[in-house]
């Protein structure tokens, strides 16, 4: 792909547009809001979720476990999406039950998926795809087909800002080889850093509560997960009144939805380096790639909040 259509698929779109989620649902609560806020707005008709896939993550900490949360996530992607009751028809597929490492790609049903769906893109539009979770389905799809680089845009919640010490994010860390990849084919990509840009999405259990609790069954069953996990945190973690949750993974639709709430930049692909510690360095022959730079906190919450209640 020469660098002016790399460009101009890095455009953000201005109006309806096609996304896949690419989720490790059960590992959190954030991705949970993303399922749901992506599904209120395709019953608006902003966008179009086609499709939701389960993405692998360590349970315990113990990446021999991936499949295992993998399974976990599927579970909870259904769950959520019965929550919602919508009427739509979007299917939830299986991923990778580990990462790619050093084995080369993973085929799995959402691999397979992603796919077919891309070179199913009629010509002059594409797929995104929100991958908010280790990115080992994405990085095996388009290992297996690389034409779907082409077809595709890929919107990765992961690493940090260039200006962090580190990249030691879940996302990444889980899988750096998937992750390299993604930055390293060229592929167009959007990343969403997590410190100190997706973190702006801050909520409490007494914002959630207010907003969502009892308005609808899916804001229910999301302000009763977040108010588990507060729980949990404040007795075993964070031992403070003051408790606030990010949830990190709305900024992947919202950005699409909504780019006026959000600032970005196009940069030359950063350089993933290291092992255990990886850090960025920056080399600027690479590709371009853009950047979210900032994303309007309170736009977003109120998008979301109006959308879940209902």
């Amino acid at each position: 792909m020469d660098e002016s259509t790399r460009v101009s698929r890095l455009t953000l779109p201005k109006g309806h547009f096609h996304m896949v989620l690419d989720t490790d649902t059960a590992n959190e609560v954030d991705d949970q809001f993303a399922i749901a806020y992506a599904v209120r707005s395709t019953e608006a008709g902003e966008m179009t979720l086609d499709a939701i896939y389960a993405a692998p993550f360590p349970v315990g900490g113990d990446e021999k476990r991936a499949g295992e949360g993998m399974a976990l996530s599927y579970d909870e992607a259904c769950r959520v999406l019965a929550h919602t009751r919508t009427e739509r028809k979007i299917p939830v597929l299986r991923g990778s039950d580990r990462y790619i490492g050093t084995e080369g790609p993973i085929s799995s049903p959402a691999a397979l998926d992603l796919i077919d769906r891309a070179m199913t893109m009629p010509d002059g539009e594409v797929l995104y795809v929100a991958a908010i979770g280790a990115p080992t389905n994405v990085a095996s799809a388009l290992l297996l087909e690389p034409r779907i680089a082409e077809k595709i845009v890929v919107v990765f919640l992961g690493g940090t800002g260039f200006y962090w010490p580190n990249t030691l994010e879940f996302n990444i860390r889980q899988d750096v080889a998937a992750s390299r990849f993604l930055l390293d084919c060229g592929v167009p990509l959007i990343l969403c850093p997590t410190y100190s840009v997706t973190a702006l999405l801050r909520t409490s259990v007494y914002e959630i509560d207010h907003f969502l609790d009892g308005k609808s069954e899916i804001g229910t069953y999301l302000s009763g997960i977040v108010r588990a996990r507060a729980e949990g945190d404040i007795a075993t973690v964070t031992p403070d009144f003051a408790w606030s949750k990010i949830i990190w993974d709305i900024a992947a639709p919202a950005l699409l939805l909504h780019p006026e709430y959000t600032r970005s930049s196009l940069v030359h692909a950063p350089v993933l380096n290291g092992g255990n510690c990886p850090r960025w360095s920056f080399d600027n022959t690479r590709h371009l790639i853009r950047v979210l730079d900032f994303i309007d906190r309170d736009r977003v919450f109120t998008d979301v909040f109006r959308k879940l209640a209902k």
